[in-house]
């Protein structure tokens, strides 16, 4: 099971997107809390700068699983 350091992230205008890094992925949990907790600063600087519109991010470690539920979850409340 691949691991992504996935965002949730709510733009000004009230909109919500799952952000994900597709070259950035991890064998387990564990590698991939690691890697964020090390890098969090730079991986949100990154994000907003990106996305300079982003009013707030939620950051975690999903399973691929769990990342395209989430993905239909926000599809679906359009």
């Amino acid at each position: 099971m691949k691991w992504f350091i996935v965002a949730l992230v709510t733009f000004a205008s009230g909109d919500q997107e799952i952000k994900y890094h597709e070259q950035l992925s991890f064998d387990s949990y564990v590698e991939c809390d690691s890697f964020y907790l090390e890098s969090s600063k730079g991986l949100k600087a990154g994000l907003k700068r990106s996305y300079p519109n982003i009013k707030s991010a939620t950051v975690r470690c999903l399973d691929t699983k769990t990342m395209i539920a989430m993905q239909r979850a926000l599809m679906n409340e359009d």
